[in-house]
Order: structure tokens, then C-alpha cells, then sequence
């Protein structure tokens, strides 16, 4: 973005790897391109979309847009004065109608959607796939999604099935947490102030009850769990299958069914 002294407002544009612009700043708001070569743009107080060239490739008729993801973008348009939000495609053909009160960008296959007070998941054809029961949601990540009911939180796949009860105060999806494997087979989950782990069959498979959420780590489809400094192993099924003995977990290789440890050095 580059200050414009003259008009006291930032203008957005793109430069080269050398810094020689691409796109000479113009726009009042623009994002990164995404993989399909468009990036969201916003001017004179409307939103649209260009391509490379920094030309529009869909008009800016919007009032709110999001970014493309999987190749649909949300857009909102106000409608008797208040915003409703819709879905297009790289062509700007309006695939799902502005109908919805807010959405979230399309991940798995499945967008998030909000009306009349409540959440649930449409696919790119608009149809709803998970019913707008939920009182808050997240995009999907890894084929799961952690949902809000009645107060408590659980998981669905993106199939609907609450794969993990909506009976606990957090679920926290492992991939999300700094230096941890991406796993679909787990989440951390809070009861008041205690974490543990459910597999996404619907079972603690360890119980909450301790302090930390970074006491797990996820490797090869197991839980790592630390105690007193040393590692032992648990399956998906809850099974501990090592002692607390080791100083280190390093590689779980399943098609070998090697698992490479540190114990006292060696």
C-alpha cells in the first residue's frame, strides 16, 4: 500500500520481486492473488475482483467480498439495508443466491453459513449439507470442523455426524497447535479447566484432567503423552501401548512398524 498525501488515504497495488510495480497502486483495499490468478480489490467503496493485469475480471458491484477459496469467492450485497451474503465462481456467476445474514470461505468442499440466528455447512450448488442448527462453527480442516450447541463444543465431519459429542468447554483441532502433526484422528478437549484427548469416533480416549494442552504431541497416528519428562505411547483406541520410560519419541513409521526412541541417551 502506498500513501497518497493529496487524498490522505492508502492505495493498494502490486510490485515485482526487483520492486518495480506490476500494478500501479490504485485500489482502496486489494488482497494477495489467489490460485486462480484473481485477487479481491475494492474501489470507490465497492468490491470486485482483478487479475494480474489489474484489470477487472469481475465487476466491483460488491459491498463486502472475501478472498476465493477452492474456487468460489462469498460476496454480500446489502438488500433492504441490511448485508446478505452469497458465493461466485472465477467467471462471477453468482452460484449461490445473497440470501445469508454472514458465511465463512469454502474448505473441505463445505461453507459455513449463518440465518436467522444460527449456523450449518451448503455445498457449491447451495444445498445444505449440515442443518443451521449451531450457534457457531468453524471451516472444516483436515475433514472436521468443532461446532458450538447449546453451549458446548463437539466436532462433525463433513458428512454432519458429530464425530465428537458437543459436550465439552473447547476443542482444540491438534494440527493447530505450534509444532504438532496434522491429524484427523484427534482433538484436545477442555472439561472446566482440564484437557485431554477424544479420538473422532466419540472417545476420551485421555481423560481431562490435565493442565496444559501442549502436554500432547501427535505423531503417526498416536498420542504422545509426557510424564515427569519421559514419553509414553497411546493409539487412537486409548490403548497405552509403552510405559513412560522414554526420553524422546521421534519417527512412528505404521507401514514399517518401527517407532525410532531415545531412551538415556542411547
Amino acid at each position: 500500500a502506498m500513501y497518497d498525501d493529496k487524498t490522505g488515504i492508502y492505495e493498494y497495488g502490486y510490485i515485482d520481486k526487483r520492486g518495480e510495480y506490476e500494478i500501479v497502486p490504485q485500489f482502496e483495499y486489494a488482497t494477495d492473488f489467489a490460485e486462480n490468478g484473481l485477487a479481491l480489490a475494492c474501489e470507490n467503496g465497492k468490491y470486485g475482483y482483478i487479475d494480474k493485469d489489474g484489470d477487472w475480471a469481475i465487476e466491483p458491484v460488491y459491498d463486502h467480498a472475501y478472498k476465493f477459496e477452492e474456487d468460489y469467492a462469498a460476496v454480500g450485497k446489502v438488500i433492504d439495508g441490511i448485508i446478505k451474503y452469497g458465493f461466485v465462481n472465477k467467471k462471477g456467476d453468482i452460484v449461490v443466491e445473497c440470501q445469508f445474514d454472514d458465511v465463512k470461505s469454502f474448505s473441505n468442499g463445505l461453507a459455513a453459513v449463518h440465518k436467522n440466528g444460527k449456523w450449518g455447512y451448503i455445498n457449491p450448488k447451495g444445498e445444505i449439507v449440515i442443518p443451521l442448527i449451531y450457534d457457531f462453527v468453524k471451516p472444516f480442516k483436515n475433514e472436521l470442523a468443532i461446532v458450538l450447541k447449546e453451549g458446548k463444543y463437539g466436532v462433525v465431519n463433513t458428512k454432519g455426524k458429530e464425530v465428537v459429542p458437543c459436550i465439552y468447554d473447547e476443542i482444540i483441532n491438534a494440527s493447530d497447535l505450534e509444532s504438532k502433526e496434522v491429524t484427523n484422528q484427534f482433538v484436545i478437549v477442555r472439561k472446566e479447566e482440564k484437557y485431554g484427548v477424544a479420538n473422532t469416533k466419540g472417545k476420551e480416549i485421555i481423560p481431562c484432567i490435565y493442565d496444559d494442552k501442549n502436554e500432547f504431541l501427535f505423531k503417526g497416528g498416536f498420542v504422545l503423552l509426557q510424564k515427569e519428562s519421559k514419553f509414553g505411547i497411546i493409539n487412537e483406541n486409548g490403548k497405552q501401548i509403552t510405559q513412560y520410560i522414554y526420553n524422546d519419541i521421534r519417527d512412528i513409521d505404521i507401514s514399517e512398524g518401527l517407532i525410532r526412541i531415545e531412551k538415556d541417551g542411547k
